[in-house]
């Protein structure tokens, strides 16, 4: 089935935008002059990944392998309670379940592969993606967190303007007028109130990618089989649940996939990271001792990419000794040495220790030592090696920061 890679995003009265309509590729650059909501973009493409996808914190989390349990899906837990399934629903998904996931099946089908439903199974799901209108608190608190707001109110274009509205595209084939898209539309008001709504054409059928559930549905197929019509019912909806999670990635396109952010200003934070993190540790350590201060909220880019940092020293040895080919290839050609972070423990705790070895040294440099160019473009090296994976998103906001044009036309 062709598909196209293309998402578009369309914002109005956001932050300082007026309007702006982005086709999202896998390589997409943002250029032009300054204060004219470059960043805001960018943000607001993260928060969206965190919200039909995974936040860059949970990525780590279980990468790292600390066990994490996600809630429902935003879009279809608050269907729970409403939804039930005939005798009718639970014998179409068996029926489906077991010609579907056979081994006979599985073994001629290749993994990865874009896989249409039936439209009687399609039926069953496609209500879940409608998130039933209304405010949305999942969406409010993923953005708000995000651009670091106490309301989103704060995002909504001055003066004049009664509401922000944001809209994500996915198109399947040609964008033809009797080829509608999937669409997710918030509307942000000035009250501080995210709507979320979104449209699910009938005309273009659901598709899961072949090898993402099939090991799932399997074992929920058997599981139907021995239980009552009590516990069929609840097991026919975490079956139904999962395959929405199979399907949603279809209908958003990459916006479902892990994201990464490097904010600007990188040189500054790994030279005051270890300042940051020992007042947080130190504030933990006497909290109900002093009264708490009142400091100013850390963006979620931010505070996440500090995260990121921290969460390098707890990288398992196979993860830590990863050498990836681009972050090599940055090394050799632009800093003329090699970047490593290693873990230190003082009495405030455990924490990563970045540094910097110019080529032919034998010792290694702080990175507060280093040259600004290195302390701006240590952090891509280690994301690059140790974070980011194939398939992953990765937003670097101002790529040039502290680079010679020479080095600029390098790096790009």
């Amino acid at each position: 089935m062709k598909t196209s890679d293309a998402l578009e995003i369309e914002v109005t009265n956001f932050g300082p935008i007026v309007e702006a309509n982005v086709d999202l590729r896998p390589f997409t650059l943002f250029v032009g002059p300054s204060n004219t909501g470059k960043s805001y973009l960018t943000m607001l493409i993260y928060s969206l990944h965190g919200l039909f996808g995974e936040s860059a914190t949970n990525v780590s989390s279980r990468r790292r392998g600390v066990s994490k349990r996600y809630p429902p899906h935003f879009l279809h837990h608050r269907r729970k309670k409403r939804i039930a399934f005939s005798e009718d629903n639970i014998k179409d998904l068996l029926d489906w379940a077991k010609e579907e996931f056979s081994e006979t099946e599985l073994e001629k089908t290749p993994s990865g592969l874009s896989t249409p439903l039936p439209e009687k199974i399609g039926a069953l799901i496609r209500p879940m993606f409608d998130p039933v209108g209304g405010s949305n608190n999942v969406a409010n608190a993923e953005i708000t967190r995000c651009f670091g707001l106490q309301s989103p109110a704060q995002l909504v274009r001055s003066p004049g303007t009664a509401a922000a509205q944001v809209s994500l595209r996915r198109f399947v084939g040609e964008k033809r007028k009797d080829n509608p898209p999937f669409v997710y539309r918030l509307d942000i008001t000035r009250r501080g109130i995210i709507n979320l709504n979104a449209s699910i054409p009938k005309e273009n059928p659901l598709c899961y990618v072949r090898g993402t559930i099939g090991r799932v549905m399997w074992s929920f197929q058997r599981a139907l089989l021995e239980q009552d019509e009590v516990n069929k019912q609840h097991l026919a909806f975490s079956l139904i649940e999962d395959l929405v999670d199979a399907v949603l990635p279809y209908i958003v396109g990459h916006a479902s996939l892990p994201a990464h952010y490097l904010p600007a200003d990188r040189a500054g934070v790994m030279h005051a990271h270890r300042v940051v993190v020992s007042a947080l540790v130190e504030r933990a350590a006497t909290a109900g001792i002093h009264p708490v201060a009142q400091v100013p909220m850390l963006s979620g880019v931010l505070a996440d990419f500090l995260e990121q940092l921290i969460a390098l020293g707890d990288l398992p040895p196979n993860r830590r000794r990863r050498s990836g080919e681009l972050a090599t290839r940055l090394e050799k050609t632009l800093l003329g040495g090699t970047v490593l972070h290693e873990e230190r423990t003082t009495q405030e705790g455990p924490y990563s220790s970045f540094l910097y070895r110019p080529d032919g040294w034998k010792e290694n440099l702080p990175m507060m030592r280093t040259s600004s160019m290195v302390s701006e473009l240590a952090p891509v090296v280690l994301y690059l090696r140790h974070v980011v994976r194939k398939g992953d998103v990765l937003i670097i906001e101002e790529p040039e920061s502290h680079l010679h044009p020479e080095m600029q036309v390098e790096f790009t």
